[in-house]
């Protein structure tokens, strides 16, 4: 039962209401709430702070403000050096790599005053940013084309420059000196674009449909068809359509393990004769002709690399290189939307 109806029904007697209209209202209490008062304290510091990262970021960017604080800003919050096809690469990594670089640039120096120029701040910055914009576009074509490097990956090569630099130590110590890095440094910022690169030029090498690999084809059959005229030398012609700027000298590449080339090159090369010219070899960097001079054990005088009782071969060869992925990633680059937001 309606509560207004029982009290009606039990008291029959009239009971007078006050003239609301005419009735004083009571004065209106001022909120003392402090629940309210602390989050307008909240928000004018939220305001505070984000007009100070605003005149920070407006200074950092366009008044070129470098100070240590307006850098420790710049880092604690994120700020983008560049935005690559709308993906920032944070000026952290910018600052990560630009002070590596000048350390090594001053180690340099030091070590040899006269033959080292030293590159201004507005050099290594170009130099730093073109990198950063390198490194993000390769990593986002690389997941356009479904390629990773795993953990492992990486590992393993670490494990060949460990070898090749003596030992970690000095390894470690090496990388402190010259750049100030630890070796997760030298992993996440040199050895993961390295093989990230390595994968993406197979896979551009492979591709039978690429302009650049369609010429590179003909040009070396072309190319064949000469080496085996007997009224041309092997020399001469490497001379005139080699493009391996590594071997200049009639594409003599001088006396070679199989560990030192790729499989596809060293069996190729060890299959042969004295005197003997290859068929066209595919690898990694573009099509070869090879023509074998020598083949022996090795004294340990034919290389200072190769210890006696291996077995080497002394080969000239020719190189057309198929799509290269220098200039693939320049055109990449070139087609990207890219804005440098430091001065």
């Amino acid at each position: 039962m309606d509560p207004i109806r029982k009290m009606t029904s039990e008291q029959p007697h009239i009971i007078e209401q006050p003239n609301v209209a005419s009735a004083p209202k009571p004065p209106k209490q001022p909120n003392t709430s402090p629940r309210r008062s602390l989050g307008y304290v909240g928000l004018a510091l939220l305001v505070i702070i984000v007009l100070g990262l605003g005149v920070a970021a407006y200074g950092f960017y366009r008044l070129d403000w470098s100070n240590q604080i307006s850098v420790r800003v710049a880092k604690a919050v994120s700020l983008p050096a560049v935005i690559v096809n709308n993906k920032l690469v944070s000026y952290k990594n910018y600052d990560h790599d630009v002070s590596a670089l000048k350390q090594y640039y001053e180690k340099q120096k030091a070590a040899q005053p006269a033959a080292v120029s030293m590159p201004s701040d507005q050099e290594l910055k170009t130099i730093i940013l073109d990198k950063l914009v390198q490194d993000e576009v390769l990593s986002q074509k690389a997941k356009e084309m479904s390629i990773s490097i795993t953990d492992q990956e990486v590992d393993n090569e670490m494990q060949n420059v460990i070898t090749d630099a003596g030992g970690e130590e000095l390894l470690k110590q090496s990388l402190s000196d010259l750049y100030g890095w630890g070796v997760q440094d030298f992993k996440t910022t040199v050895l993961k674009p390295y093989l990230l690169r390595q994968k993406i030029q197979t896979k551009l090498n492979s591709d039978d449909g690429l302009p650049a690999n369609i010429d590179a084809k003909k040009r070396i059959e072309d190319v064949l068809a000469l080496a085996r005229d007997p009224n041309n030398k092997f020399e001469d012609l490497a001379n005139k359509y080699n493009e391996d700027i590594a071997s200049p000298n009639g594409g003599d590449l001088g006396y070679l393990a199989k560990q030192d080339v790729v499989a596809e090159f060293a069996d190729a090369a060890f299959a042969l004769e004295p005197g003997q010219i290859s068929n066209v070899v595919r690898s990694q960097y573009g099509f070869h002709i090879i023509k074998l001079e020598e083949k022996l054990t090795s004294t340990g005088k034919e290389s200072t690399t190769i210890p006696a009782g291996v077995e080497t071969v002394h080969v000239r060869h020719i190189l057309i290189k198929t799509q290269d992925i220098d200039s693939w990633l320049k055109e990449k680059v070139d087609d990207s939307k890219v804005y440098r937001l430091l001065k």
